[in-house]
């Protein structure tokens, strides 16, 4: 978000981002003292969370670590709070088999999570205690999965992953509104497990003080885009494809100056780049106009992203024109994975309060 780079901005608001830094750690000691009661569900629940707002890679590290976790034969299933959707209470996305509601009710990243990963249950609720209890109850998994769940202290977790931008983190570190997160570097304390991305010379000096400011276990994540998918026939091909094409390209996540830095890489000509909001739900009108757009761009082809698409694909014109998606790849070291599993493998039994 570019005006967090702004340092009229950062000054201006830093007295709010104070207050925010203070309520927050106040909520966060009156969980650590029982002031605030956390409740416990029968399953092994890792949270997958971050302490700032949008754009950290956090879905597709939701995605692989539910492959990798299957593919350990552990019953895996995921549960979100269904941010921006059309509905409200618990919901039932997907009973293991793909979705079973649209993308409205669902909300774009778990209806993204059900069409990806087709043989995991999925539901969305707002009272995270209450769908983690729901999921247990009818597909009884051997853990699950809380999508951005780190500052949702009510359900307890026997495992905490936070994504960390060092890059991101290093430009800004202020509290919302000065700056993007949402808790102190403070609040790492309570990860077991932090992932980082985008190590490299600029932010040595800055990974080195995180870690002795927590116990938990650093890991290096990388989140990848090598390949494009044709989403109407399913095909890949590299991303190299894209060199010296002309493409117009519509997004609506957290950082879209990370997708434009890709296709900047490999040397696409962007005819145009319209960014929306993030979880941004297209109208009917914004759709035609779009498509009318791209017809008269001169763009040979049109990129967009997964969690885009799952909104554009219901209109049957954008399905015609030659959509591009380029995959997003997340990838661990496997004594992560590993250690996960070491680490649930000590959980006592719940208790349900």
């Amino acid at each position: 978000m570019p005006f967090f780079e702004n340092k009229i901005w950062r000054i201006a608001f830093w007295p709010l981002s104070f207050v925010m830094l203070v309520i927050s750690y106040i909520r966060n000691k009156l969980y650590d003292y029982h002031v605030f009661r956390s409740y416990k569900i029968d399953a092994h629940v890792i949270s997958v969370g971050n302490i700032s707002v949008g754009g950290t890679g956090k879905t597709p590290v939701i995605l692989a670590l539910a492959e990798s976790l299957k593919s350990k034969n552990t019953s895996v299933a995921i549960l979100s709070r269904g941010y921006g959707r059309q509905s409200s209470g618990i919901l039932i996305v997907s009973h293991g088999e793909g979705p079973l509601c649209d993308v409205h009710q669902a909300g774009d990243e778990p209806f993204f999570l059900a069409t990806q990963l087709p043989d995991i249950p999925v539901v969305v609720a707002e009272n995270r205690v209450a769908g983690g209890k729901l999921l247990c109850e009818k597909y009884n998994p051997t853990i699950v999965l809380l999508d951005d769940g780190f500052q949702h202290r009510r359900l307890q977790r026997d495992l905490d992953i936070v994504l960390i931008d060092l890059n991101r983190l290093n430009r800004n570190k202020s509290l919302l509104p000065a700056g993007p997160y949402r808790e102190g570097i403070f609040s790492l304390k309570r990860a077991q497990n932090i992932l980082y991305l985008n190590q490299n010379h600029d932010t040595k000096i800055l990974l080195k003080k995180l870690r002795k400011k927590t116990k938990g276990r650093f890991f290096r994540a990388d989140i990848t885009s090598r390949q494009l998918w044709h989403p109407e026939t399913g095909a890949l091909v590299d991303i190299s494809f894209l060199t010296h094409k002309k493409i117009m390209v519509i997004c609506g996540i957290g950082q879209p100056a990370r997708l434009r830095v890709t296709l900047d890489f490999h040397e696409a000509d962007i005819t145009a780049f319209l960014d929306f909001k993030d979880h941004h739900y297209y109208t009917d009108h914004e759709m035609t106009a779009l498509i009318n757009k791209f017809n008269n761009s001169g763009a040979e082809l049109l990129i967009t992203t997964a969690k885009d698409w799952v909104k554009l694909k219901d209109n049957s014109k954008f399905r015609q024109l030659p959509v591009y998606i380029p995959e997003h790849k997340a990838s661990f070291a496997p004594d992560f994975i590993e250690g996960i599993l070491e680490h649930c493998s000590l959980r006592k039994s719940p208790d349900n309060g």
